[in-house]
């Protein structure tokens, strides 16, 4: 890996940039600077089709949700965007190589809520990715797949922790 800190990022060309900005995804640290950076390598990562799920995520997180997104970093995943209500996290699209995936806290009450409505949702997909998600402070963080599962399935999900602010 590449230590940014003993280069002269400032004076590199493009191509070098892009070099190192490589390396950094390599090693699942990096944070885009701007939402174009960000986007940009997000249809690097994903390929066309998959921009264009991602995008359609991304889209309708925020026409539903008052919220304010933003780039981080998150376990294994090269690219995160977070998206934050009040301060709060709501969710998060996870990009690796050829795949995304949205990451959603479900706490206490909003993990009742699913278990009372189970049999609504798929069980290959969402009771699925419910089951084996990892248990957080007596809540959950689900990974769900919108290829696999469809966003309504994933927009449901979400709505068992925070109602849209906007209803579509």
């Amino acid at each position: 890996m590449i230590d940014r800190s003993k280069l002269p990022f400032d004076d590199l060309t493009e191509h070098e940039k892009l070099i190192v900005v490589r390396s950094e995804l390599n090693g699942r640290r990096y944070v885009p600077k701007t939402d174009e950076e960000g986007f940009s390598l997000v249809r690097d990562l994903l390929g066309e089709k998959l921009f264009r799920g991602f995008t359609a995520a991304r889209l309708e997180v925020a026409a539903r949700y008052r919220c304010r997104p933003r780039w981080g970093v998150y376990g294994g995943w090269k690219l995160f965007y977070r998206f934050e209500c009040d301060g709060d996290y709501l969710c998060g699209i996870c990009v690796d190589e050829r795949r995304y995936a949205v990451r959603i806290r479900l706490d206490r009450r909003a993990c009742a809520a699913f278990e009372r409505l189970r049999d609504t949702f798929s069980r290959d997909t969402v009771q699925w990715a419910y089951d084996f998600a990892p248990v957080h402070g007596g809540g959950r963080y689900i990974l769900l797949d919108p290829e696999h599962c469809g966003l309504e399935a994933v927009f449901r999900v979400l709505a068992l922790y925070r109602i849209p602010d906007r209803p579509i």
